[in-house]
This record gives C-alpha cells, sequence and structure tokens, in this order.
C-alpha cells in the first residue's frame, strides 16, 4: 500500500490514490471513501466503520448523514424502505413499534409524527390511520380535535362506522 496525500483514498483495486472512489471492478459495487484509518482506503458500504454510513451525496462512509438522508443499514437514503419510518430522534428508519414514546408512523411523510397528518394517531399499532380501530373488543373513537383514537368517548370525539 503507498501512501496517500490528503483528501484522497487508497484504491485497492487498481493500487492508486483516487480523490474519488470508483465501482469495484470485481464486485461491480460502488465504493466509498473511509476517513477513519490512518490511511484513508476505498471501501464498500458494509465495510464502512461502526456507527458510519455510506452516504451517495459525498460517496464517503459518514458518521451523520447528509441533506435530510435517513440511515438505513449501512446507508445513507432519501426515504426509508416499505415498512419503515424515519425517527426523528435517531435519524435511522425504524418499524412503527420503534418509533419514539408518542409518536407515529406517518404514511404520509413516511417518517415517526407527533401528530399524523390528516389522519388520527392510533396507539394500539403506533401508526396514523384513517379509521380508528376496534381493538380487543374495544372501540376506540376518533377524536377531531386532538387527532387521537381514544378508549373514551369525548365531546369532541365520533365513532367511525367500519
Amino acid at each position: 500500500m503507498s501512501i496517500c496525500p490528503n483528501s484522497t483514498f487508497y484504491n485497492s483495486d487498481t493500487d492508486e490514490c483516487v480523490s474519488l472512489c470508483p465501482l469495484d471492478t470485481t464486485t461491480n459495487q460502488k465504493l466509498y471513501g473511509d476517513p477513519t484509518p490512518t490511511e484513508p482506503i476505498c471501501v464498500i458500504n458494509t465495510n464502512c466503520p461502526s456507527n458510519y454510513y455510506a452516504d451517495d451525496n459525498v460517496d464517503l462512509c459518514v458518521p451523520i448523514c447528509t441533506n435530510g438522508q435517513w440511515i438505513s443499514s449501512k446507508n445513507c437514503v432519501e426515504q426509508c424502505p416499505p415498512g419503515y419510518y424515519g425517527n426523528p430522534n435517531s435519524l435511522a428508519c425504524v418499524t412503527p413499534t420503534n418509533c419514539p414514546s408518542n409518536y407515529y408512523a406517518d404514511n404520509v411523510t413516511i417518517t415517526c409524527v407527533t401528530q399524523c397528518s390528516g389522519s388520527f394517531a392510533d396507539s394500539t399499532s403506533q401508526t396514523c390511520v384513517d379509521q380508528c380501530p376496534i381493538f380487543l373488543a374495544i372501540v376506540y373513537y376518533a377524536d377531531s380535535y386532538t387527532r387521537i383514537c381514544s378508549p373514551t368517548c369525548t365531546n369532541n370525539a365520533t365513532i367511525q362506522l367500519h
């Protein structure tokens, strides 16, 4: 391995120092600059160091994703994959049950939110729903003021017929 100048990465495929890591010619996978070792190197996304993520915006392994991206596995992504939602606390893609306490998975924003977008917060599934559920034989009422499904009928709540 050669010693590369500052702001470059060692590419073991070509035995060269590069300013931007290319595709891996063997696996045809994108390579990312790993700036953490003494000698910065080009790695595939799964080889980014612990708590670093492959960011396509900057072609580097980064500790924090850029431009409002979310962490999904070892990658930074613009939008979480189906069934996952952006957790605003950890900045990671999570399932609805892993949204923070008092947050709900919102299918409109694809994030965990405290206030659902035009729907109701359902604590039984930790998701935003158009209709409040009947859960374990308990009818949940849609409270139009709080936008929360509640097992108690308040002045603002209505029952939704399924």
